[in-house]
């Protein structure tokens, strides 16, 4: 293979892998583009690393639940105040079937969102900084939306009694996370 030339430039990727494991995480992340490659060098604290049993069974599992998997259609929106939460998201909603996701990172975002498209699906992240997502949920409620909500770090704010038999899940999302809770949502839909 030809030596590797560094970029000329650092692209949105890159800037965002240096500066958010350092700004999120506390860790620390260095890129170098040697000749015979690129090395990528990072550094995570302990309380966010999760270990997990063979990935190569998880993808066979995934695999051969593929046929059953719950499907999310058209337009899906993620209301979420995190960047880097909300491309992972993202991903995971578009596997799951999604045409376009929309994203919003504030209980205003999400409501002008929702006037120029109505989703097919919501995830609301519960606690937006210094707002919650509530109104955007009721906001959905109303038009029959279905939606989950979201917490991180074993938060749990209480829900208005109208959204108490609303999924809720923790964060990071997993692709097996979110589908366990659609999964709910559709058989609640169908009760």
């Amino acid at each position: 293979p030809p030596p590797v030339q560094p970029p000329s430039r650092r692209g949105f990727g890159t800037t965002i892998i240096e500066r958010s494991v350092p700004f999120d995480l506390k860790g620390d992340a260095e890129i170098r583009f040697d000749l015979l490659g690129v090395q990528a060098k990072f550094v995570i604290p302990p309380n966010f690393v999760e270990l997990v049993p063979s990935i190569a069974g998880a993808a066979m599992r995934v695999e051969e639940q593929q046929s059953t998997r719950p499907r999310i259609s058209d337009t899906a929106l993620i209301v979420e105040d995190n960047l880097i939460i909300a491309m992972a998201a993202e991903v995971i909603l578009l596997d799951l079937g999604a045409r376009h996701v929309d994203t919003a990172a504030t209980v205003d975002q999400a409501l002008r969102s929702i006037e120029r498209t109505r989703p097919s699906f919501a995830l609301l992240d519960l606690n937006l900084g210094s707002e919650s997502s509530i109104k955007v949920a009721q906001k959905l409620k109303e038009i029959g939306v279905p939606f989950i909500f979201a917490t991180g770090y074993g938060e749990r704010a209480p829900l208005p009694e109208q959204l108490a038999s609303a999924p809720v899940v923790q964060k990071p999302y997993t692709l097996e996370v979110i589908e366990h809770a659609l999964d709910k949502l559709q058989k609640a839909g169908a009760s």
